[in-house]
C-alpha cells in the first residue's frame, strides 16, 4: 500500500505543532467539487457507510476524515474536530436523506467516484455523515455561531434589507454600522460590552417600513445573540482565566484584522452619498442600491466571519486535547495561519493553498498523518 501524499476535495492545508499537540487546518472552497486530484483517491461505498480504497497515494477529505476520527475514537486518542456548520446542527436536508434512500434501496455497493451534488462541497457534505459515527473520544464542535438554524443572528447581517426599502433608511443603516463596527465587535468579543443601546439607537433612526422588517431581524437577534455573544465572549473570557495572554492576543489579532478590513469603507460610503445625490432615472437609482447594499453586504460579512474565527481561536487554546482537526473555508484557514505564523511565531511544518484545484499534495505528508493507519 503506498504512503498517502495527495489529498483530493480540499483547497489548502495547514499543519502546526504547538505545546505538544498537532493541530491539522483543511480550507475549502464553497458551493462544488469541482477540479479533484487526478488520480484514483479513496471513496465512499454507494451509501457512505464504509470507504474503500484504490490503495493508491491518494486519498479524498470526506472518506480520511470519516475512518479518521473513528480510529481516533477506537484508540482513545482524544481529538477536536471543529466544522464550519451552523450552531444548531441537527438540520438534516431532504436531498440527502432522498439519496441515501435511493441509494439503499438499490443496495449498490461499489466503489462510486461520483460526487452527488454539483453544488455542495465535501465540506458541506460532511455534516451529514458525521452523526452516525455515535463518537465518544472525539468531540465535534459546529463552530458557525453568524447562523441559528440556518438563519443569519449577525448583528453585521444587513441582506434582510431588500433594494426596494426606503433609500434613506439604508444609508443611515450602513452609516451607523460603519461607525461602530468597533464597538459591535468588542461588545461580540467580551460580556462586558452589551448591544442594547446600539439596537435601540438604530430603531429610534428607521422609517416604520423599515423599522417592521428590523425589529423581526432584532426579535431573531435578541433571541439568540445573547446566548451567542456570551459564548464567544465567554470562551475568550474562560480562556484568559487559564492564559490572559493568550485571549487578549485573539482580541488584538481581530480587532486589527477589522481595521484594516474596513480602512476605506467609509470613504466608500461616501462615494454612494454623492452619487445618490445625482440626477438618476428610478432604474438607476434602484440597480445603484442593489450595487451600495451587495457592497457593503459583502464588507460586513467579513467582519462576521472574523467574529467565528475568534470563536475557533479562543477554542483551540481553551481545549487543549491530544490532536486537533479544523475544517473551515479556506478564508478561515488563511486567518488561523495568520495567528498562528505571526502571534505565536510558529513556523507551519507545512502550509499550501491552491484556489483553483481541490487537491493539495504534500511529499512529506506520512510523517504527519499517516493515512494508511486510517484506511
Amino acid at each position: 500500500m503506498e504512503p498517502v501524499t495527495s489529498i483530493s476535495g480540499i483547497n489548502s492545508m495547514g499543519i502546526y505543532l504547538y505545546n505538544d499537540i498537532k493541530y491539522y487546518f483543511f480550507g475549502d472552497i464553497h458551493g462544488h467539487n469541482l477540479n479533484p486530484c487526478d488520480l484514483n483517491c479513496d471513496y465512499f461505498n454507494y451509501t457512505f457507510t464504509e470507504t474503500k480504497t484504490y490503495n493508491t497515494s491518494c486519498t479524498t477529505i470526506g472518506p480520511l476524515l470519516f475512518n479518521w476520527l473513528k480510529y481516533n475514537d477506537v484508540h482513545d486518542i482524544k481529538t477536536d474536530f471543529y466544522i464550519e456548520e451552523t450552531y444548531e446542527s441537527n438540520t438534516i436536508y431532504n436531498k440527502f436523506n432522498d439519496l441515501i434512500n435511493n441509494r439503499f434501496i438499490e443496495n449498490y455497493d461499489t466503489l462510486s467516484t461520483i460526487f452527488p451534488y454539483q453544488d455542495i462541497s465535501w465540506m458541506e457534505l460532511m455534516r451529514y455523515l458525521l452523526p452516525q459515527l455515535n463518537l465518544k473520544n472525539v468531540k465535534i464542535h459546529p463552530i458557525d455561531i453568524r447562523f441559528l438554524n440556518h438563519e443569519r443572528i449577525s448583528p453585521f447581517h444587513i441582506q434582510f434589507i431588500q433594494p426596494n426599502d426606503f433609500k434613506k433608511d439604508i444609508i443611515n443603516y450602513v452609516k451607523i454600522l460603519l461607525l461602530n463596527y468597533k464597538i459591535i465587535l468588542k461588545s461580540l468579543l467580551s460580556p462586558a460590552y452589551n448591544l442594547d443601546s446600539l439596537f435601540s439607537f438604530i430603531d429610534s433612526k428607521l422609517s416604520s417600513d423599515l423599522k417592521f422588517t428590523f425589529q423581526y431581524q432584532l426579535k431573531l437577534m435578541n433571541k439568540v445573540i445573547v446566548n451567542k455573544r456570551h459564548l464567544i465572549g465567554d470562551t475568550l473570557y474562560q480562556l484568559s482565566l487559564q492564559n490572559s495572554s493568550m485571549s487578549k492576543k485573539i482580541i488584538d489579532f481581530i480587532l486589527l484584522l477589522s481595521d484594516e478590513h474596513m480602512n476605506n469603507a467609509l470613504n466608500d460610503y461616501n462615494y454612494y452619498v454623492d452619487l445618490f445625490k445625482t440626477k438618476m432615472t428610478l432604474d438607476e437609482q434602484k440597480m445603484t442600491m442593489a450595487q451600495f447594499l451587495n457592497h457593503y453586504t459583502a464588507i460586513f460579512n467579513v467582519l462576521a466571519a472574523y467574529t467565528m474565527d475568534a470563536y475557533v481561536l479562543a477554542n483551540l487554546f481553551l481545549n487543549q486535547n491530544e490532536e486537533v482537526i479544523v475544517y473551515t473555508g479556506a478564508a478561515h484557514t488563511e486567518v488561523y495561519h495568520l495567528f498562528f505564523q505571526n502571534y505565536l511565531n510558529l513556523i507551519p511544518i507545512y502550509e499550501s493553498t491552491n484556489i483553483d484545484k481541490k487537491c493539495v499534495t504534500f511529499e512529506q505528508l506520512p510523517l504527519y498523518l499517516n493515512v494508511n493507519l486510517y484506511r
